[in-house]
């Protein structure tokens, strides 16, 4: 075969893999690809605060006792995290109350509770800290004195749930039963109350066991933010009730990540800085929402808006260098069709 020949079958092969089409969708990769990694990129520069558990059960005790557990704060981030608890109540036992984590580090938490004279006591922790995903985690630690029955779980907590979905959430069962040594007929009269009215309660509804149940849904609408409450199940001859801590957090269909940027305050040689951020909204009525600038300083502007996959997009706001900025400056966004803003926090690094 000539060289000639060679020639002519090669060019023929690069023309039927250069399609308009093939070239769009070797294009379209390349943007994803680069979505994907800008996006880890952002995520992998904060801190970001791991829990161990958000609710420490530390068992059954004597009246007055100390209770003891701990709980472990790691940070799976890229820069060190920062972080102070809160605790509700002066008989808990914290060491240490703040501290630093390096990235890829842990902190054990030692905690306790002294316990009352009867029932059960559920204390509150937030811990605080400089993560941008999570500012403000909440942890509850429980501890009780011998139950007068079982309960099954001791603890419902329904996570954190979309508001648009709070009604699709399947309800929690808790059971009841006799204590070790005790008739199941000793449950006859068993009595439950709500504090906190978060939850819709079904029952209780004695089953063919002796077993006795009680169905716990979350309530909806509830707005958002982090909800607690108790359930309170008790007896005629009891004191004082068993107590059933609950939890729900609702977070809003539409967010920003981060919440909080840092600037460099040198200009370097560029005129603008390029700041990315991964935004988390819903379809609308099948379409890609609009995100325009709602309120920001003069000469921001969005270069680009692209998804990252469905619900998820990468915007990319150029920020004049010379643009007179306070510590903290506030820049809000408009999602078209979705009755929500955006805040990006603007703060000077170093």
């Amino acid at each position: 075969m000539s060289h000639e020949m060679r020639g002519a079958g090669f060019s023929r092969l690069v023309q039927g893999l250069c399609t308009p089409r093939r070239l769009l969708v070797c294009i379209g990769m390349i943007v994803l690809s680069c979505s994907l990694i800008a996006s880890r990129q952002i995520i992998a520069k904060s801190p970001h605060l791991v829990l161990t558990t958000k609710h420490l059960d530390l068992g059954e005790g004597k009246p007055n006792e100390l209770m003891r557990g701990g709980l472990t704060l790691s940070n799976s981030g890229g820069a060190p995290l920062v972080f102070s608890i809160e605790r509700s109540c002066s008989c808990t036992v914290l060491s240490p109350g703040n501290g630093t984590v390096p990235p890829g580090g842990e902190q054990e938490i030692e905690v306790g509770i002294s316990l009352p004279s009867q029932g059960i006591r559920t204390v509150r922790l937030v811990v605080k800290c400089n993560d941008p995903r999570n500012e403000s985690v909440l942890c509850l630690l429980t501890a009780r004195c011998l139950l007068p029955f079982h309960l099954k779980p001791q603890y419902v907590d329904f996570g954190q749930v979309v508001e648009s979905e709070l009604k699709a959430l399947r309800p929690i069962d808790i059971t009841v039963s006799a204590a070790k040594g005790k008739p199941s007929s000793g449950l006859d009269f068993l009595q439950v109350r709500q504090v906190g009215d978060i939850v819709d309660v079904t029952g209780p509804q004695r089953g063919i066991d002796g077993v006795w149940s009680v169905s716990v849904s979350a309530r909806s609408p509830l707005r958002r933010g982090e909800h607690s409450g108790v359930l309170e199940f008790s007896l005629p001859d009891s004191d004082l009730p068993v107590r059933v801590p609950l939890h729900v957090e609702v977070v809003s269909s539409v967010s920003i990540i981060p919440s909080t940027v840092f600037l460099p305050s040198n200009q370097g040689s560029s005129d603008v800085h390029k700041v990315n951020v991964l935004i988390r909204a819903p379809l609308v009525h099948g379409r890609v929402p609009e995100i325009t600038l709602s309120s920001a300083p003069e000469g921001f502007e969005i270069e680009d808006v692209s998804t990252v996959r469905r619900g998820l997009y990468r915007l990319r706001l150029l920020v004049p260098t010379r643009a007179k900025l306070s510590p903290s400056t506030e820049i809000v966004f408009n999602c078209s069709g979705i009755n929500e803003v955006l805040r990006l926090v603007l703060a000077s690094k170093y």
